[in-house]
């Protein structure tokens, strides 16, 4: 008869033991519907701040001055407090044991802060460097080759144009040396810095470095694995390529100008970065006795403008299925540069401002083929 209590028992202590966990599972399902509802509640908060931030930012690049500064800085501040408050509330949660895999993924990109993570101070700090540097780069101003008491060339258009289109190899290495010079040297103590806190912001973010932290992005532990793989496969071509471009860089300008063997001066190559060659096709062309197609005297002498170019460029991309612009981009973006004298970032740039119908583009447009 003492088996019938035993088995109660044994029965007992079972029940127990399931019940705490059909319970505990129900409070992970709770905690996890929770964390979904804080989610979807938020989204529409997040974008809004994006877009406040980025509008904030465009009206900056797109006429620098203090009241514009004052107030994007304002809007990146609003911003971080802002999602320093999602992320605090979402770290309550044992994400990491939900089932919702993408939900799992949108909570561990807002527990990132990015920048955010800063202390107030240095990320007014981080934000003072990027400011200045960005305002450095928008008024550098060069002087003239031929006539160094006129000093108004800007890197957009003209300094582009003239890397584009000289052939004079000392002109080329004075408007290189000389924009560097003014663009890069005045901006050494405000990089150090932004490489400093970016580098305390993924810290922060429990990433080793800067560099791990932007890699994350690609939430591919094999990406740099990959990228290496890549270039070590293009390299031989690259290699074949450069020697061919230095042999005919010599052939042009003379040994004095392109050594045998070694670097490329970077100032020959038709672009400030060095980017692409293309500009350089008259020299480097295989076939020197063809003419190269370039159209731009006729889009010139047809009348062609920036307008035209863009509303030409939105129809061929509809040709091909993809949406038509909205009338917004028009009536919004900066497609030639003003001629209000105002100071503006003019380095091409697409936006999107987190709204279905607002895109745009800030570019300084010059009417040539390129």
């Amino acid at each position: 008869m003492r088996i019938i209590p035993v088995l109660l028992l044994a029965f007992g202590l079972v029940c127990c033991v399931l019940g705490g966990k059909i319970q505990a599972s129900l409070s992970v399902s709770e905690e996890e519907r929770e964390a979904h509802h804080y989610v979807d509640r938020i989204d529409e908060d997040i974008l809004a701040h994006r877009e406040a931030d980025i509008k904030a930012d465009w009206a900056y690049e797109s006429n620098i001055n203090e009241d514009n500064l004052l107030a994007k800085n304002d809007a990146a501040v609003a911003r971080a407090v802002f999602m320093k408050e999602v992320a605090s509330s979402l770290k309550k949660y044992d994400y990491e044991s939900f089932s919702d895999e993408d939900l799992k993924r949108k909570i561990r990109k807002l527990t990132k802060l990015d920048y955010a993570v800063l202390p107030e101070d240095k990320f007014a700090e981080m934000q003072g460097a990027i400011s200045r540097m960005q305002v450095n780069y928008a008024k550098t101003k060069v002087c003239d080759y031929r006539n160094t008491s006129k000093c108004d060339l800007a890197l957009e258009p003209e300094l582009t144009e003239i890397m584009a289109n000289s052939r004079d190899p000392e002109e080329l290495k004075y408007y290189w040396q000389q924009w560097y010079n003014a663009a890069g040297a005045p901006t050494r103590e405000d990089f150090q810095k932004y490489v400093d806190l970016n580098g305390e912001a993924a810290r922060m973010n429990n990433y080793t470095s800067g560099a791990e932290y932007w890699l994350s992005a690609y939430e591919d532990e094999t990406f740099e694995q990959q990228v290496d793989a890549v270039i070590e496969e293009l390299r031989p071509f690259y290699q074949q390529i450069h020697g061919y471009v230095r042999y005919k860089l010599r052939e042009y300008y003379g040994d004095k100008v392109v050594s045998e063997k070694g670097s490329i001066p970077m100032h020959l190559l038709g672009n400030m970065w060095a980017q692409q060659w293309g500009n350089i096709a008259d020299i480097t062309s295989p076939f020197g006795d063809r003419q190269l197609l370039d159209v731009t005297e006729e889009m010139v002498r047809q009348g062609y403008n920036p307008i035209q170019m863009f509303e030409m460029g939105d129809e061929f991309f509809q040709s091909l299925n993809m949406t038509k612009l909205p009338q917004s981009f028009w009536e919004k973006s900066i497609l030639e540069k003003p001629n209000d004298g105002r100071d503006l970032v003019c380095h091409a740039s697409a936006w999107d401002f987190m709204k279905q119908k607002d895109v745009r583009i800030k570019q300084c447009t010059r009417v040539t083929m390129e």
